[in-house]
């Protein structure tokens, strides 16, 4: 499976998954989460045709919006704080100002984003937004999540 839906077939994939001759493998459950990777991304498709979070039966439902913020450790594309040894690169960021809940609208209209961020930048960034977004709409049950959270910055505890 890859890692959001629509990343090679583009929206027709969606489609893929739900058409009544597929079933998931017994005893499996599918949550499917729609590519939101830049020119190519499905999501606004997937929301004009009510494919939104939560919608599906119990085996196979629309999970979050997939975000893409790095790249990989192994690929040195991580987006880090500090560059990487022997290189003058911190990586990659995907997406401008950590790809802005505000700008894409997914927390104002109740849809759940799932984040790749691997490096401690794309993390911080993340949780940025994240805090942005609650801040400006308070929802307990949105349930955002960031993916693989590979290298995190120093942490502390509230008080």
């Amino acid at each position: 499976m890859d890692a959001a839906v629509g990343m090679h077939s583009h929206f027709r994939e969606i489609g893929a998954y739900f058409a009544p001759s597929v079933a998931p493998p017994a005893g499996a459950r599918l949550d499917v989460a729609c590519s939101a990777i830049g020119p190519k991304s499905i999501v606004p498709q997937a929301f004009a045709a009510g494919l939104v979070t939560g919608t599906g039966h119990d085996l196979l439902r629309v999970g979050p919006v997939k975000i893409f913020t790095d790249g990989s450790a192994g690929g040195r594309t991580a987006w880090m704080s500090q560059p990487y040894l022997a290189r003058k690169t911190c990586g990659v960021s995907c997406r401008p100002r950590y790809g802005s809940t505000k700008r894409d609208g997914y927390h104002p209209r109740a849809i759940r984003w799932r984040s790749h961020a691997i490096g401690d930048a794309a993390i911080d960034g993340r949780c940025s937004v994240l805090e942005e977004a609650l801040a400006a709409a308070p929802e307990a049950d949105r349930r955002h999540r960031i993916e693989h959270c590979g290298f995190l910055s120093t942490i502390t505890s509230p008080a």
